[in-house]
């Protein structure tokens, strides 16, 4: 008789769970979650920063025990600061600990971490079941490789979302079996007969002339995203009758910061909406005919581009990172050389007077289900590792 094996997800991040204020992590574990509320081949436990609305969410989860935390204060002159300046070695605050401690009073068959930060490698350490570290983007642009290396190396396995970025990891040297489990979409387009009524409904509501040609951007307000260099773009595209939307909400200073300073070079055309909840992307997806994505970092895969595409979306989009392995050829890749927005302005001055107009039937993406089985197929090969 087969058992279900135990797993544990832990983010250590700002966003909770489930996925309540977004995050591309976080919808991608509510994604493996939420599949097993029907197969039930797992007993998942969640750890997760505090929410009240991510508690009342979680609720409806029977396969799944979300434990929650709150996180610490580290302050500037902190003990764990203090050891990090003199001695550069960067220990686990109170929180890590304690849910180190948590985490060690089961016994799970594999510990999933998705963050990446300099401390990972003693929390790794300290933790006496398998971990897998659960890549959802290039590590080797936020550690050196020698941490990445020292890290994966203390890691039963590395899991990550494009061959991109497990290639990535694998050029540190890691010495750990490194798996692709690529990433889906779990979105329901609005019915064909119902679209033109609710883009109509909801570009009104936005201000937006229904008749226009309509540029989205969804995801993270962050210089790294490229939205600034987005914005300039669109508005040198010398063409009327056009508008940008950009969907997402800063998360700290600095990125509300850098969202005033896109809006003081920004005109009418271009409408900030604001946070939009995964329930209703579909509609913002909808109201647009063409999805950009102008990140300027090498993106591990692309979820906001499996959630256009299956709404049956033209992508424009760099051509960094993972990305490539996630467009369908009802795309445009730019580079992001010195011409970076040159280019972004070229393509979208294409797509108006070549795509536009022209049907695109939804694409056949890869569907949480898929996700989900090769999840389970690839920790059955984590727990066989000695």
């Amino acid at each position: 008789m087969n058992t279900k094996k135990s797993i544990a997800f832990i983010t250590f991040a700002t966003l909770p769970l489930p996925a309540v204020r977004g995050g591309a992590v976080e919808t991608l574990i509510d994604n493996i979650c939420n599949q097993n509320e029907e197969d039930n081949s797992l007993h998942i436990d969640v750890y997760s920063i505090f929410d009240e609305d991510a508690i009342a969410a979680a609720s409806c989860f029977k396969n799944t025990n979300y434990i929650y935390y709150y996180g610490s204060k580290n302050k500037r002159f902190s003990f764990k600061n203090i050891i990090f300046k003199v001695t550069g070695i960067s220990i686990p605050d109170k929180t890590m600990k304690s849910i180190v401690k948590k985490i060690n009073a089961k016994n799970y068959d594999a510990i999933y971490i998705t963050s990446i930060f300099r401390e990972l490698y003693y929390i790794v350490k300290m933790i006496k079941n398998k971990v897998v570290w659960y890549l959802h983007a290039d590590a080797l642009t936020v550690l050196p490789s020698k941490t990445c290396k020292k890290i994966g190396d203390k890691c039963a396995a590395i899991v990550s979302v494009s061959d991109f970025v497990g290639n990535q990891i694998k050029e540190c040297g890691c010495r750990v079996p490194v798996y692709t489990v690529k990433n889906c979409a779990d979105i329901c387009p609005i019915n064909k007969s119902d679209r033109k009524k609710v883009r109509k409904d909801f570009l009104r509501k936005h201000g937006i002339p229904v008749d226009n040609n309509i540029f989205l951007y969804v995801g993270r307000i962050n210089p790294i995203k490229g939205i600034k260099e987005l914005v300039k773009a669109f508005l040198a595209v010398d063409i009327k009758n056009i508008s940008l939307i950009i969907a997402g909400e800063p998360q700290n200073p600095i990125e509300r910061e850098y969202l005033e300073s896109i809006k003081t070079i920004a005109d009418a055309r271009v409408v900030f909406i604001g946070y939009v909840k995964h329930s209703e992307l579909p509609n913002v997806y909808n109201a647009c005919d063409v999805l950009v994505v102008p990140s300027i970092c090498n993106e591990a895969a692309g979820l906001v581009i499996l959630e256009a595409q299956m709404c049956g979306k033209y992508i424009i989009a760099t051509n960094r990172g993972g990305i490539p392995e996630y467009v369908t050829n009802q795309a445009s890749l730019i580079d992001t050389d010195n011409n970076f927005e040159d280019n972004l302005m070229e393509a979208m001055k294409n797509f108006i007077h070549s795509q536009r107009g022209k049907n695109i039937e939804e694409f056949i993406v890869r569907t949480q289900r898929e996700l989900y089985v090769d999840f389970i197929s690839t920790l059955n090969k984590i727990i066989e590792i000695e």
